[in-house]
């Protein structure tokens, strides 16, 4: 055989092999649903709006409707499923880990708050778990291994997929110390900058499903980076499913070439973006929802949303799947007659709303920090609101308020302070920024700050002196460094006191037939200019 026709028939062979391949791939359909920020949030509330049950029937809605259409479907969390509601708190979380599997979700992004309750519930919740939970950055600081599996493949048709999970370096600072001795949260963006190599070779699409947070345009502030500027600084991710800020994106946010979604909280919308992948067109964004899920329309209007721009049809009622109902049904009961019980009763709304508490002083803030001064005896009481999760409506409060509004379990800290170290601390401690989880609520103290510096303070009505001491009560999380405030555990006088903050407002509540709005009402204690 001569050499040119050698040539010839691999050249035809070579031309059929590709021919066949591109056949066999096409252009896939790809369709991805996500949710974030869940919170424990499995049922239903009192009017209807999310829950998990009405959630997997819209799920289950969508993938028959994709799979009819011959295309493929993820189903993805954004992550912290943990802690918001005392039904899942309770139960560590169980029965949102099981729905999810019930539901069919692809993978899960590592939250801040999956670290809430320890590592040894969060090995139990992955052992729970039917799908991956993702994170690419936490290692172990002993053998520099990864803590979690850092990425999938997945097959979408001839489409290969990569789903990478991600978490904002910030974990440490917003849970106890405890909870994450031993592990190391290295930057995002280098962590990943590594596996792209990897990931292109792997997949002809890459997906981040991510925990760090949505800022607008890349401000971020005092929190770590975020998804805007991973993709701003990454070459090559072509989707983000995002979670952290609770954001609800109308429609995506494009930057390089990638494309940015989250789906705001607790499960009360879900993000659906539909794509077309083919080697000749690459990926081409063809549809995108966010869809709400039984909320009413105040609720919906509250967002000031576009409709029209997100793709969003009117509301429409979603019955709750019988299968996922029946799941749940156990759960619920099973700790209901102890979240019945009263611990007392309030005469007016007690606001711990996210938007307001994070940014101005409010009653439900005075209470808290009150409890935690009244039971150790202290002169005064900080809380930091992002500890702050719910707000108290008027008439009797039960435990299921309680958890609500305090999930956490933090026990309360002591430490005494000279009048100078007390300014220097409360200087930093006071300058942290409204919109974040570190702003202070406080009880006991009033003070002027100009410029970030101290100009006044007093405690009780009376201006502290240098010299002098003075008492001061702190849920442990801050006294030990967490949300940027300062760690004073090692200073000399400091004490964890065992009491728990479940404890020091029902102290506080059994000490009051009613617990009023007037004693606790806005005193606009500390001023900033």
């Amino acid at each position: 055989m001569s050499i040119r026709k050698f040539i010839s028939m691999i050249t035809i062979v070579f031309v059929l092999v590709i021919s066949a391949h591109a056949a066999v791939f096409g252009a896939e359909k790809l369709t991805i649903l996500t949710t974030n920020d869940h919170h424990g949030h499995f049922m239903a509330n009192r009017k209807g709006e999310y829950g998990m049950a009405a959630r997997m029937t819209l799920v289950e809605k969508i993938r028959q409707e994709v799979r009819e259409s011959g295309g493929h479907l993820l189903l993805l969390s954004g992550g912290d499923v943990n802690t918001g509601t005392p039904e899942s708190d309770f139960l560590k979380a169980e029965p949102d880990i099981k729905a999810m599997n019930l539901m069919g979700y692809t993978a899960m992004a590592v939250g801040n708050h999956e670290f809430d309750k320890g590592l040894e519930v969060l090995k139990q919740q992955i052992q729970w778990a039917d799908f991956p939970f993702l994170s690419a950055n936490i290692f172990w600081e002993k053998t520099q291994q990864p803590a979690f599996v850092p990425y999938i493949i997945k097959k979408a048709g001839a489409l290969r997929v990569a789903i990478v999970g991600l978490t904002t370096t910030d974990t440490p600072m917003r849970t106890s110390g405890e909870n994450v001795t031993g592990l190391v949260f290295k930057e995002p963006e280098k962590v990943i900058q590594t596996l792209m190599p990897t990931l292109k070779q792997e997949s002809d699409m890459i997906i981040a499903v991510t925990h760090m947070g949505y800022y607008k345009d890349g401000n971020h502030g005092i929190d770590a980076p975020g998804d805007v500027t991973l993709a701003r600084r990454i070459e090559g991710i072509d989707f983000i499913a995002g979670g952290h800020t609770h954001e609800l994106l109308t429609s995506p946010y494009k930057i390089n070439n990638t494309l940015i979604v989250q789906a705001g909280e607790w499960g009360k919308y879900i993000s659906r973006t539909d794509l077309e992948y083919s080697r000749e067109t690459g990926i081409l964004l063809k549809n995108y929802q966010l869809i709400p899920i039984n909320l009413e329309i105040k609720e919906l209007q509250s967002t000031a949303m576009d409709q029209t721009r997100a793709g969003q049809s009117s509301p429409l009622k979603i019955s709750p799947h019988p299968e996922m109902t029946a799941l749940l049904a156990p759960y619920a009961a099973k700790v209901e007659k102890q979240l019945q019980q009263q611990i007392g009763t309030v005469d007016g709304y007690f606001e711990g709303n996210r938007d307001v508490i994070r940014t101005q002083e409010t009653n439900l803030g005075n209470l808290v920090a009150c409890a935690m001064a009244s039971i150790t005896g202290c002169s005064m009481g900080i809380q930091n609101s992002g500890g702050i999760r719910d707000s108290l409506p008027k008439g009797p409060v039960t435990f299921r308020d309680l958890i609500k509004i305090n999930p956490f379990g933090n026990t309360i800290s002591q430490v005494t302070l000279t009048g100078r170290e007390l300014k220097t601390y409360l200087e930093k401690v006071l300058s942290l920024p409204a919109g974040h989880g570190s702003f202070a609520q406080t009880w006991g103290l009033c003070a002027t700050l100009k410029k970030g510096k101290l100009i006044k303070i007093s405690v009780n009505g009376k201006t502290v002196a240098d010299d002098s001491q003075y008492s001061v009560a702190l849920n442990n999380f801050i006294a030990t460094g967490g949300d940027g405030y300062p760690d004073i555990s090692g200073h000399l006088s400091y004490l964890d006191t065992g009491y728990t903050m479940d404890q020091a407002i029902i102290e506080l509540f059994k000490h009051r037939e009613t617990v009023t709005m007037g004693e606790f009402q806005i005193q606009n204690a500390i001023k900033r200019f």
